[in-house]
């Protein structure tokens, strides 16, 4: 408490305050509250309710605030400091083990968006049922490269044209899981914030660049930016019991489910809801141009005239992240998938019909986990609006993986096919599931060759494979691409003045303990 108030009163932001306790942000404001450093419009609106006797319950419901909102902006009670991290860390301990006891009741299935050209072979066939859903995504690092580091990728980082993978994974993979696919295939260690985002042509489109489209869609495509970093990485539980490898691949292995609660429809859209409510009127600051020029009043304007680029100066966080709950088949197709763009009004209209009766049959749980599974239930599905997506890691190195569909395969069961005696026969096996694996490209025709075992490679052991890859892998802290190109040159006895990689033996010795070994592995064996 006392590191939190005095770094506070020498100015530190909130944001770095609990990088350097090593807390959440959530903590650091909760205390600063009770010790009355810090406050707003939404924690003295709460502050005043606790002072009049009114339970967490009871001022959510007052102001038409979520739970967790409210408890983000209360106070602590005194005597609360000491337990303060044995209580969280038990309550982290018991959702945890929440979550764990929800997988195992989870089914493992594939949601899978049935496209035309499937269906036509259906229907050809007389095949029932559906199948598994693949998709082939394309992974770039996408960095401003000149020719000398082109030079030093292709000399000492084995890259021969970008530093890329090429990834086959399940549909019903969510960007979460396929966060961790993606840290694994290019060498990083989940040492820094992410996000997914569409690009900003998609993004601009989607949103009509209003500020009122944007809250309309949160909930169904992007986050609403609350700040609750511990909900937003509910998964991050490594304790070091098994090695980093295996951790990972258990992250990207299905069945797949989000454990979180802020990213659900119910959740995100009560919170873009009341920001709209409390502020038809919005002060904007100003943009960097502006303030370079000397313009640092910013803007007064009507919520309705607020543009998402002007809105990204409201939040801490960027308006355009995705939902990470979101499947890889529910935001990305192939490029020659048609009739996805302009869909999204039906979306919206059929989100916000079901809202109002949804939160009201909510309110009625008393349970988390009954509260969680409704919630769920009731997200509602989406259409994918690109075939690409990016993804961006550690903001301050600046890596960006632009992510592309490139094809589309469906893997169908034989054994749901008609047979002459009416008799199917159920394979229990990996191997006897594989044997019956029908693998076929969007035309309706059928896969073979190494194709085929990497397409049934993913089905039967439900995860993704890597099956092309160029360039060694990178690493954490390393100063961006600029520095990564540095560090090369000095593994290999080469000096460069910009970096601090001139010894050899050091450089070689510190890329070891960030995971990096110089080795450049088997595609098959990269997941």
């Amino acid at each position: 408490m006392d590191r939190i108030t005095d770094e506070f009163k020498k100015g530190t932001p909130i944001k770095e305050i609990a990088k350097k306790i090593g807390i959440s942000e959530v903590k650091v404001r909760r205390i600063l509250i009770t010790e009355g450093l810090w406050h707003s419009v939404t924690s003295d609106e709460i502050v005043k309710l606790v002072d009049e006797g009114l339970s967490t319950a009871e001022i959510a419901d007052k102001l038409q605030k979520p739970l967790k909102t409210v408890q983000a902006y209360m106070p602590y009670s005194r005597g609360e400091y000491g337990l303060l991290q044995s209580y969280n860390a038990e309550q982290s301990k018991k959702f945890r083990e929440r979550n764990r006891e929800f997988a195992k009741k989870q089914p493992v299935r594939n949601e899978v968006m049935e496209m035309k050209k499937f269906d036509i072979w259906k229907e050809k066939t007389g095949y029932v049922g559906d199948g598994h859903k693949i998709l082939k995504l394309h992974l770039e690092l996408i960095a401003d490269i000149d020719d000398e580091a082109e030079h030093i990728l292709k000399k000492y980082g084995k890259m021969k044209r970008a530093i890329s993978r090429d990834i086959l994974a399940p549909a019903d993979m969510r960007l979460h899981n396929l966060h961790y696919a993606i840290q694994r295939a290019f060498g990083w260690q989940n040492s820094h914030l992410h996000n997914f985002a569409y690009p900003d042509e998609v993004f601009s489109q989607l949103t009509d660049n209003k500020l009122t489209k944007w809250l309309d869609l949160c909930g169904i495509y992007f986050r609403f930016p609350d700040g609750d970093n511990e909900d937003l990485y509910w998964d991050d539980d490594y304790d070091g019991s098994v090695s980093p490898k295996t951790w990972f691949k258990r992250k990207y292995t299905g069945p797949y489910y989000y454990g979180g609660s802020c990213e659900n429809y119910l959740y995100a859209a009560t919170q873009a809801k009341a920001f709209k409510q409390q502020n038809p009127i919005l002060r904007i600051g100003p943009s960097f141009e502006e303030f370079m020029t000397g313009k640092t009043d910013g803007k007064i304007a009507k919520i309705e005239n607020v543009t998402t680029d002007e809105s990204r100066r409201l939040f801490e966080s960027g308006t355009d992240e995705l939902l990470e709950r979101l499947t890889i088949g529910e935001v990305l197709a192939a490029s020659d998938y048609e009739g996805w763009k302009f869909k999204t009004e039906r979306l919206i209209r059929d989100a916000n019909g079901s809202f109002s009766d949804n939160y009201n049959k909510m309110r009625t749980f008393t349970d988390d986990y009954d509260i969680d599974r409704f919630c769920r239930e009731t997200n509602p599905k989406v259409i994918p609006l690109s075939d690409r997506i990016m993804y961006s890691y550690d903001y301050g190195d600046g890596w960006q993986i632009e992510i592309t569909c490139v094809d589309e395969y469906e893997s169908f069961d034989r054994w749901n096919e008609p047979s002459e005696d009416g008799f199917v026969m159920v394979p229990i096996t990996k191997e006897a599931i594989a044997e019956n694996q029908h693998p076929i490209d969007k035309n309706g025709k059928e896969i073979e060759g190494e194709l085929r075992d990497q397409l049934i490679n993913v089905v039967v052991k439900h995860k993704p494979v890597c099956v092309s890859a160029d360039g060694l892998p990178l690493l954490d802290d390393v100063g961006g691409i600029g520095g990564y190109c540095a560090f090369l040159l000095g593994v290999h006895g080469r000096e460069c003045d910009a970096y601090d990689y001139n010894d050899k033996e050091e450089t070689i010795e510190w890329g070891r303990g960030m995971g990096w070994n110089g080795r450049m592995n088997k595609p098959e064996n990269i997941l």
